[in-house]
């Protein structure tokens, strides 16, 4: 019984009704064990399958996946349950690798749509910034001539206006 992937080290394991392990790691063949993953396998009588986080006598935290046999009709089965585990760090890396990838595209996004957002203000605000400058002029009471914009139509609508006061008020 060797792991299902070499890279990932999914560890299968067979083991009987009364916890000793029948197949798997050489290590662990024979050793009775006491998981909460064999209780819960156990108490689903076939039934059921699941999973679970759990540590192990070796010290290491696993995500396991269990299933207990079921029989056949008269026949309820041998007991037998079968675990699947996997190191934790192992089995979340994915998720972690895809969690680090959207907070970087999050953080790449957020960058281009501030710059984007910064250049529609600069954009939206030139007009104004250049009727302010004519306003200011005007305030010290020099010739002035405001430019109309066509950027949006407000903008054009104020620089007309201010250019038949300003043309008023140097007519008088």
């Amino acid at each position: 019984f060797q792991p299902l992937d070499a890279t990932r080290a999914i560890t299968p394991l067979i083991v009987s009704r009364d916890n000793r392990v029948l197949l798997g790691p050489t290590d662990l063949l024979g050793t009775a064990l006491d998981l909460p993953s064999l209780r819960q396998a156990a108490m689903a009588s076939g039934k059921a399958t699941g999973h679970t986080e759990e540590s192990w006598p070796d010290g290491h935290r696993y995500l396991v996946g269990y299933a207990s046999d079921r029989g056949l009709d008269d026949y309820p089965g041998m007991g037998w349950r079968v675990l699947v585990r996997q190191r934790l760090d192992e089995a979340y890396s994915p998720a972690s690798a895809l969690q680090r990838q959207l907070l970087v595209a999050g953080l790449l996004a957020a960058l281009v749509f501030s710059v984007l957002g910064w250049w529609v203000a600069r954009w939206i605000s030139r007009p104004l910034r250049a009727l302010t400058t004519s306003a200011g002029q005007l305030q010290q009471g020099q010739p002035v001539r405001v430019p109309v914009s066509n950027h949006y139509e407000e903008v054009a609508q104020l620089g007309q206006a201010l250019n038949a006061l300003v043309y008023r008020l140097q007519a008088n």
